[in-house]
C-alpha cells in the first residue's frame, strides 16, 4: 500500500480547486494533484521526484503542470496559472504575531506587556535576549520587541511602524 501524506487544497479562482498530496515510490517520491470545478473533477497530474524538488513552495510544479493539462478556458487558465506563481505560504509565526498582539490587550501595563512578549518569543528557536534585558527601560524592551515581532512576521499588525 502507499503512503499518502501531505494533504493540502488550493483555491484556483473561478470555482476551481486543487487537492494535492505527496506519495512515496519504491525510487523517491511524487506529487499528485487533482482539479476540481464547483466539486468535480476535471483532471489530474504526477510530478515525481527522486530525491528532492526545487520549487518556491510544496506542489507547486504539479499545479503548473495540472492547469495546463487541464484544458480550461483562457481565462480560466491565465487566473489559476496566476494563483499559482503568487501563492505564499501561510507564516508560521502568525500565531505568535496574535499573542504578540495581545499582550498588549490584555495587560494595561507596559511592562507586564513586556514580560509576555518576552515569554512567547522565548519559544522560538533561535532567539535569545542579551544579559542586560532586565536593566532596559520599558520603552526600549517594546522597541526591540516590536523590532522582532516585525522581522519574524513581516508584516504590520497594527502598531506603530518600527523604526530602524
Amino acid at each position: 500500500m502507499t503512503k499518502m501524506y501531505d494533504h493540502q487544497l488550493f483555491d484556483l479562482g473561478h470555482g476551481l480547486t486543487a487537492a494535492c498530496h505527496t506519495e512515496d515510490t519504491r525510487y523517491g517520491f511524487r506529487h499528485l494533484a487533482v482539479l476540481f470545478r464547483d466539486g468535480t473533477q476535471i483532471a489530474q497530474a504526477k510530478a515525481c521526484y527522486y530525491n528532492r524538488t526545487w520549487e518556491s513552495y510544496r506542489y507547486e510544479s504539479v499545479l503548473l503542470k495540472l492547469i495546463d493539462d487541464a484544458h480550461l478556458i483562457p481565462a480560466e487558465h491565465d487566473a489559476a496559472r496566476a494563483s499559482v506563481l503568487n501563492y505564499k505560504e501561510p507564516n508560521p509565526f502568525s500565531a505568535l504575531g496574535g499573542l504578540l498582539a495581545l499582550a498588549d490587550v490584555i495587560t494595561p501595563d507596559q511592562a507586564d506587556a513586556n514580560s509576555l512578549k518576552k515569554i512567547a518569543l522565548s519559544t522560538v528557536t533561535g532567539i535569545e535576549f542579551p544579559d542586560d534585558w532586565d536593566t532596559l527601560p520599558e520603552e526600549e524592551k517594546a522597541r526591540r520587541l516590536g523590532k522582532a515581532k516585525h522581522v519574524l512576521l513581516e508584516i504590520d499588525l497594527g502598531d506603530e511602524p518600527v523604526k530602524p
